[in-house]
């Protein structure tokens, strides 16, 4: 929509938010854990389940059988629905770990058999237990699941009245594997938070950067762009209007009598007096596209793109009136006796083979010409005043 030549330019970019961010990376990969571990319990909850199934040899009846199972069904429901915050202190991982072997020993002993190869079940049951937060718990864990498979070994051997050296072997793999798996565990553990660490460092960077970034555009008084952030943008803009053929406008803004207010307020007032009339202008340059800046001292610039001559006195008178309402008491002042701004306008199409500086002095004449004719009014480049003395 176009209103007084003041319109929206078609360059106008909504920036979103970056997604990249530690605390996302983190929670991919506790995700990932326990979709790991889920699956290694669903892997056990199988095999057990088979187990009692097809097992010919089980002391228990059928019914039992079923009884079990849904038992165990219903423990990895359970599991799959558990909430993510108990997942933080590790304590979850330890008991099913201990839960897994009970059950497991439970059921080898009611096979009839101790000696058959479920006893391998738990090697997936110390593949969860890498889980634990540390190595020492984990071997933990391994000893107690040894010792229920040893006891299972010793009960067996009251009934059949013998104990084979293989079973008894049986026990020495598991704590072998157990240790093992609990050194590689906390060497991936490892590697891991060196990781993590190395991200976190890698963010901690990127968004110093974009601060810094941010900060070296800013003006750190009033929080406008400052006059290195204006030179680059107004460059952009000073192309992009002589490439599509389009006008655009630039305002010199000088607070009328500020050495003065200076003077009689002290420094502190003075800089107080700086951000109220920033802002003032900041609300007034609303669009997307347009950039007000802070050009040096008490003098500010505006650029509007796709802004004609008329346009941008119309938005400069409204950014003097705006100023002049904000009633900051100006007793040094020679224009009023509140604080005023002094504004220049110049607009035009940039022809091929000139500079942005023609712009800039364009609108800076017209800003002495303001100066000169009494100050708290708006002068365009070989315009009469749209604005006046208020």
């Amino acid at each position: 929509m176009e209103r007084g030549g003041y319109a929206m330019p078609d360059n106008a970019v909504v920036m979103e938010p970056a997604a990249t961010d530690s605390r996302l990376t983190a929670s991919l990969a506790d995700v990932r854990d326990r979709l790991q571990f889920i699956l290694l319990q669903t892997l056990v909850t199988i095999v057990l389940c088979y187990q009692l199934l097809f097992s010919a040899e089980t002391v228990v009846s059928t019914e039992v059988k079923e009884f079990i199972i849904l038992g165990l069904l219903l423990f990895m429901a359970g599991v799959m629905f558990l909430p993510a915050r108990l997942w933080e202190n590790g304590w979850p991982v330890v008991g099913l770990v201990l839960g897994d072997t009970a059950i497991t020993t439970v059921i080898i002993y009611l096979s009839g058999n101790a000696g058959s190869s479920l006893y391998l079940t738990y090697f997936l049951v110390m593949l969860i237990g890498a889980f634990a937060p540390s190595l020492k718990q984990m071997i933990g864990l391994s000893v107690i699941l040894c010792a229920a498979y040893g006891a299972v070994l010793y009960l067996d051997s009251l009934v059949t009245g013998s104990l084979s050296e293989g079973r008894l072997l049986g026990i020495t793999v598991l704590l072998i594997m157990a240790v093992f798996y609990g050194a590689t565990t906390e060497t991936v553990r490892r590697e891991r938070q060196k990781k993590d660490g190395l991200l976190e460092q890698i963010n901690t960077l990127k968004r110093i950067e974009a601060e810094l970034q941010t900060q070296s555009g800013q003006d750190w008084l009033t929080g406008l762009a400052n006059r290195r952030r204006f030179d680059e943008m107004f460059r952009q803009e000073w192309n992009r209007a002589r490439r599509d053929e389009t006008s655009l406008g630039v305002l010199m803004v000088d607070i009328d009598y500020f050495k003065p207010y200076n003077d009689t307020y002290g420094h502190q007032a003075g800089d107080t007096c700086l951000q109220q009339v920033a802002k003032a202008i900041g609300e007034v340059v609303s669009r997307p596209g347009d950039l007000p800046a802070r050009y040096g001292g008490e003098e500010f610039v505006v650029v509007l793109p796709k802004t004609d001559a008329t346009g941008a006195a119309i938005v400069a008178e409204k950014m003097r009136a705006t100023v002049h309402a904000l009633r900051i008491q100006h007793a040094s002042s020679q224009a009023s006796n509140r604080v005023t701004i002094s504004i220049g306008v110049a607009a035009l199409v940039p022809p091929e083979k000139s500079e942005p500086a023609v712009l800039v002095a364009a609108a800076d004449q017209a800003l002495y010409r303001a100066k000169r004719e009494g100050r708290n009014r708006v002068r365009s480049q070989g315009e009469e005043s749209v604005g006046k003395k208020g």
